[in-house]
């Protein structure tokens, strides 16, 4: 766009026509003519951004185009859907007086030069508003081909002319114009993974079929058996696909913690996670440990306190029923507390050993057994206890005590029953399984590394090892395959792990907070839950009912 002298007067009133002293005042650097139109150019003293520049009381300005791009962002189309528009070109000063004279008028005043931004913001307005109009006319699901960014790159260039004419900007090729929808995208790629999800659920339930063709077929082998027959390059696959399908047929069981005096209901699933507070009586001091059981066929809540046990029911919060040993003096808590089949409940305590209460005579305990630092309470049926001493493992019915052959020099970590065995976790990562009849040792496996926590899985019937590792990693371990998968976070040397079919819980190393992966995906959390905020106190202990 090249306006002559004469052709600007034209489009100018007669008082606006320029005047011998206006052009003094703005100080032209002209070439050494006699024509006064012949205006000089120069770089001298610019930026590599700027248009011009007041140097000495003279202009200095620049002979070669910029480049300028406006971004505009807030249109709709007329679809609603949201577009972002990139219009670009070149943009130099006209020559002639009359234009350099509207630029300084224009830009100059306040300034002592004008880069590239100056001009931007100032074509801005004309720009948004023409863009904001087409967008209105155009519906982006029909999409933008190349006569449709033809019709509005013609449009932008006769409005943005228009304003660079008004100020002695001419604007120069190449023009281009980028036009995104950003939900659009957002839409097509949902629309996508709709479809890939899809075809994943069947490719899962076709899966999950041939599996149990297979149980099936093979009923005397355990699902870690089988997972273990099928090729090698599938099993991985298969596993998820299992894990998944349990996600969809899962009973949504709640997480259950203890913090300070209070007991508090997860719901994990939600985001962000529901959390219920139950305040509980505090005379038997801190809560340490929580444990889930069936009392007369009610799901209870057995929760280890300072200098006693409680017991909880979920139906019926109000109804606390306190154990108490008033005897104990002890900063420690109850480690682990289990309900027998002949209504007693037991607890074990580092300092206190083995406590037993009849379920009528909650006032003081019925039987002590003296036990250095028993850990990791659990039944192995309606009479037998099985706990850790140190590296030590004992199997207690009543007053008599088996002790097993230690399978290792390091504290245990953890005790699991599973079917037909005993899973021993050493602290140094090594794993015994030991016959749970016999007590004859079946197999050892050492994962080569020092362990912080440990739990169970349940899966198809059966269980799965989880193994929080010092360095950060939970492995997930089969009994019966070969099969280790990891679920992943940025925290180290976490302090409990437990599960569902669907979800892995850990506590945090530094008992704060409560993080949350899908059993499927172990490459990221898909959160994490804040206790101390909520409850001002630690995580003391968390397990699924």
């Amino acid at each position: 766009m090249m306006h002559s002298p004469d052709l600007r007067a034209n489009n100018r009133s007669a008082d606006d026509s320029l005047s011998t002293s206006a052009l003094s005042k703005i100080e032209w650097l002209l070439y050494p003519s006699t024509d006064p139109r012949r205006v000089k150019f120069s770089s001298m003293s610019l930026l590599d951004n700027e248009f011009a520049r007041r140097t000495n009381g003279r202009i200095v300005w620049r002979n070669d185009p910029l480049r300028v791009s406006w971004l505009v962002t807030q249109l709709v189309s007329a679809d609603h859907h949201a577009l972002h528009c990139r219009f670009e070109c070149r943009a130099a000063v006209a020559v002639s007086p009359a234009d350099r004279q509207m630029f300084a008028e224009t830009f100059l005043p306040g300034r002592e030069s004008v880069a590239v931004e100056q001009v931007r913001e100032h074509l801005l307005p004309a720009i948004q508003q023409c863009l904001a109009e087409l967008a209105l006319k155009q519906t982006a699901g029909e999409g933008f081909d190349q006569p449709t960014r033809e019709i509005w790159l013609s449009a932008l260039r006769k409005a943005a002319d228009a304003s660079a004419f008004a100020c002695g900007i001419e604007l120069l090729p190449p023009f281009s114009l980028d036009i995104q929808s950003p939900t659009l995208r957002q839409q097509q790629l949902h629309q996508v993974s709709t479809a890939r999800q899809s075809e994943q659920l069947q490719q899962t339930a076709e899966i999950l079929k041939q599996f149990q063709s297979l149980r099936q077929s093979a009923p005397e082998l355990s699902a870690g058996k089988l997972l273990d027959r099928i090729a090698p390059a599938q099993q991985s696959h298969v596993l998820q696909s299992l894990l998944m399908a349990a996600e969809q047929k899962s009973v949504q069981s709640q997480l259950w913690a203890v913090a300070g005096d209070v007991l508090v209901k997860v719901d994990p699933r939600i985001i962000p996670p529901k959390l219920d507070l139950y305040p509980l009586p505090t005379e038997l001091g801190p809560l340490r440990s929580v444990q889930t059981s069936d009392l007369k066929t009610n799901k209870i809540l057995l929760i280890g306190a300072q200098r006693g046990v409680i017991i909880f029911s979920p139906n019926n919060p109000a109804q606390a029923v306190l154990f108490r040993h008033d005897t104990l003096q002890s900063q420690l808590g109850f480690n682990q507390v289990v309900c027998d089949g002949n209504n007693r409940i037991w607890a074990s305590h580092s300092e206190a050993g083995i406590v037993g209460w009849s379920l009528d005579q909650p006032n003081a305990p019925t039987i002590i057994f003296d036990e250095d630092s028993p850990k990791h309470l659990h039944l192995l049926d309606d009479r037998r206890l099985i706990y850790a001493t140190g590296n030590r493992v004992v199997i207690r019915d009543g007053s008599m005590r088996t002790e097993l052959d230690s399978t290792g020099d390091s504290p245990f970590i953890a005790i699991e029953p599973a079917d037909g065995k005993i899973v021993l976790i050493h602290q140094e990562g090594r794993v015994a399984i030991i016959d749970r009849n016999t007590h004859q040792l079946l197999e050892t496996r050492n994962r080569g590394a020092t362990l912080s926590a440990a739990g169970t899985m349940p899966w198809q019937g059966d269980i799965r090892l989880l193994l929080a590792t010092e360095s950060g990693p939970i492995d997930c371990i089969g009994l019966d395959d070969s099969i280790v998968t990891q679920y992943a976070s940025a925290h180290k040397a976490l302090k409990m792990v437990c599960a569902t079919e669907d979800l892995i819980v850990a506590v945090s190393g530094d008992r704060q907070r409560i993080i949350v992966w899908h059993s499927y995906d172990g490459q990221r959390p898909i959160g994490e839950i804040h206790m101390l905020s909520r409850t001002r106190h630690r995580v003391a202990d968390v397990q699924f009912d």
